[in-house]
Order: structure tokens, then sequence, then C-alpha cells
């Protein structure tokens, strides 16, 4: 009864699948080609590698880990803060009568952006020089700590320091506040607060089987499959935020509700 349901699952899903833009597999492609209303975006990626999406999707991926290149927000002119590929270029330009910042990354690459873009990005990953000459980057701060000892003992204006491990972009330090709002997905952060009580995390699970008995708290894990980015398990609640174009996953609760409801139909 399980496989059958899966397999109804399955041939659901794949009928939503074809004709997207993640089929695509140039950028030339990809940036002349739409799904539905929406225009189709190349977003690359170091650490996962380039891939085409949705604009609402590649929107939602983490700009720590990938860059993408929005045709809806390409200027007729060149004078466009991220077409500068120098400090110098970029700090004292203009685009649409805002100043230019330069910000660099160990994790994605020096870039520059409109100051208003640039004051969104995660100050964990991002460090960026703003033409007013208001510097971001303070002493002292958990961005500093550079052993898990050391951070997990440090705190930053009274919020705590938080270390986050990951294989794509390094081990580091932030402030619980900032590490709260890294994707799951690419970082595992371990909260001072949690230490004397850590239970299982569903991303520590890598296996479907184990995923699949898992769960984190009181939340059930979920099993996601991508060709692109590779097969992980995440909490239902982390799996359902992800873009349904590039990962196919699986839910423990769901699975168990349809079998119920099948047994009580057939009375069984």
């Amino acid at each position: 009864m399980k496989v059958k349901c899966l397999i109804i699952a399955s041939s659901v899903l794949s009928a939503f699948a074809a004709d997207d833009c993640f089929s695509h597999t140039k950028e030339s492609e990809c940036m002349s080609s739409t799904e539905g209303s929406e225009m189709c975006v190349w977003c690359t990626s170091g650490a996962v590698g380039n891939a085409c999406y949705k604009e609402s999707d590649a929107q939602g991926l983490p700009a720590s880990v990938f860059k993408c290149e929005f045709p809806s927000l390409k200027a007729n002119s060149g004078d466009v803060c991220n077409d500068y590929t120098t400090q110098s270029q970029c700090i004292g330009s203009e685009e649409d009568g805002e100043k230019c910042a330069w910000c660099t990354s160990g994790a994605v690459g020096n870039t520059c952006f409109k100051e208003s873009d640039a004051q969104t990005l995660p100050a964990s990953v991002f460090h960026c020089e703003y033409d007013a000459a208001a510097k971001l980057y303070a002493s002292n701060t958990c961005n500093d700590l550079t052993s898990e000892s050391a951070c997990m003992a440090g705190e930053e204006n009274g919020v705590k320091c938080s270390w986050c491990t990951s294989g794509a972009v390094g081990n580091s330090c932030f402030t619980e506040t900032d590490a709260k709002t890294l994707p799951t997905s690419v970082f595992h952060c371990e909260y001072d607060v949690l230490a004397a009580s850590a239970t299982e995390i569903c991303n520590d699970l890598t296996s479907e089987d184990a995923c699949m008995a898992g769960s984190e708290g009181s939340e059930q894990c979920a099993w996601c499959t991508s060709g692109a980015v590779g097969n992980s398990c995440f909490t239902e609640s982390d799996a359902k935020t992800l873009p349904a174009s590039v990962f196919h996953c699986e839910y423990n609760s769901w699975l168990v509700n349809l079998v119920k409801s099948a047994m009580e139909y057939f009375g069984l």
C-alpha cells in the first residue's frame, strides 16, 4: 500500500515538472525563457553548481550560496552597481541616484551592490563598505571568534554567539539571531542555550530510512531529493519552504495519514 501511494504521489509531482525553468541547462536558454507568467533566472553557485530557476524560487535561495541574475532587474544602461568589478569603481558610483556599496565574502566573492540591497545581505556572510564610510564590521564580535570553544562562550552586545558548521561555506561564529536566519540546508548551528539538551537533528540523518523514522524535537523529519543539490533530510517545516521545482520531499506524517485513510476506506 505504501509503495502504491508513493507511485501515485510521484506521478502527480512529475506532471508539474515538465517545461519548467529547471529543465534549461544553458544560461542563454534560461534567461530568455518563462514558466507560466514568471521569468526564468540563471543562478550560479560554487558549492552547488549552476541551474535555472523560476524568479520566485530564485528569490528564496540563500544569497550566501547562490548568485542569481534577474532579468526583471537588469537596467537598460550600463550604470548598474552590479556591473562594477573593482572596489575603486564601485565606491563613489551610483545607480538611479543611490550610492553603491562594495561587499566582500569569502564564500561568494566580492561584489558591488546598491546600498539598499547591501543592507539586506546577512552580515555574517558579507562585509560591506559604504561610500558614507559607515563600517558595519565591529571588533570583538562573534565573527572574530575562530574556535568553537571561544565562540560558544562568547557574546555580542548581550546576544550569545553560535557556532555554525557548513561543508559548503566552512565553519564560522555568528550571533544567535544571525545564525537563526541562515539556511538549515547549508548550515548546522549549535546554540549555547540548547547545548545542554541537544537532541537528534534531521540534517544529521544521511539515509532515507533513518530520516523518515526520525524527528527533531516534536517535529517529524522529511526526506528531500534533488538532482541539482543532492538528497538531504530536513524538518518538515524547513522542507515545506524549499522550492518544489528543485526539491521533491517525502513527508512521513503525510504518508502515515494517507495509509491510515486508505486502510480505513478498505476496512483493513
